[in-house]
Order: structure tokens, then sequence, then C-alpha cells
């Protein structure tokens, strides 16, 4: 049974995928790792505020939604 990202409900490369802690509970995919958890890791860590958070997440939603809109207006399967 794959699993998916808690963030941005890709499935998950790999065995385990990374804690999405802070960013959300459970686990996320790399891309989400990278562009999410990290720098909210960073963000908070610098006294960053939930709102810039959640805007970071936020952001990596958009983009995954984006290239999944194209990938069907395009006929194209999704990579």
């Amino acid at each position: 049974m794959s699993k998916k990202c808690t963030i941005c409900r890709e499935v998950i490369e790999g065995e385990y995928g990374h804690n999405a802690e802070p960013a959300d509970t459970g686990r996320c995919c790399d891309d989400c790792n990278k562009e999410v958890v990290i720098p909210t890791r960073i963000l908070n860590s610098h006294g960053g505020s939930d709102l810039q958070a959640r805007q970071i997440r936020l952001e990596r939603i958009m983009r995954v939604v984006d290239r999944n809109v194209k990938y069907k207006l395009n006929g194209q399967r999704k990579i």
C-alpha cells in the first residue's frame, strides 16, 4: 500500500518519507520536506509566525495543483 504525503497528497516515493512536523502531522514526500518542512523549521527557529509557515505550505500545494492541471490539460500523465 503506497503512502500519501500529508501536505500535498502525492504518493511518497521510497519506503518511509519524512517527518512532516512542524508543517503537518504524519509523513511527507521529498519535495514537501525540501520546500515546506525544512523552511518551516528554519522559520520557527528564528521566531517566524504561524501565518508565515502556512504561507509556505500553501505555496507548495498551489505548485502541485498547478502542475497537475497542466498535465491534465495537455493530456499527459503525471511524472
